[in-house]
């Protein structure tokens, strides 16, 4: 069986693009997953979320992914390389954070998780 963390997504040179007219500084996508897993045998839930460096934690919450196979969909959707994807997975196995810098969302991937271009400026 695959890892669900590997996809057949391929990695375009297009992929960057503003999340609206008025950004296009680069963010960081955090992923933050409760640090307990020994002593919860159920997956964790992840706090997906868009911002900056400084505070860890991203200003726009992009998601809740339930367990590892819904954190990678979610990755692809936000057009993050399977490089980066696979990195995020196999880091968040033992450590309760990862940043994965340089990303710039897409109004339309903004669209498509259910953000209004109001929620992220």
């Amino acid at each position: 069986m695959a890892s669900p963390c590997r996809s057949g997504y391929e990695e375009s040179p297009q992929r960057v693009s503003t999340l609206s007219a008025r950004t296009v500084t680069p963010g960081v996508v955090h992923i933050v997953r409760p640090d307990r897993l020994a002593v919860q045998p159920t997956p964790p839930e992840f706090s997906v979320s868009f911002g900056g460096h400084k505070d860890g934690v991203g200003a726009i919450e992009l998601g809740k992914p339930k367990d590892i196979e819904a954190l990678a969909t979610l990755l692809r959707k936000l057009q993050i390389p399977p490089t980066e994807i696979e990195i995020a997975c196999r880091v968040l196995t033992t450590e309760p954070h990862h940043e994965i810098p340089n990303v710039i969302l897409r109004v339309g991937i903004v669209r498509q998780l259910g953000l209004s271009d109001t929620d992220t400026g």
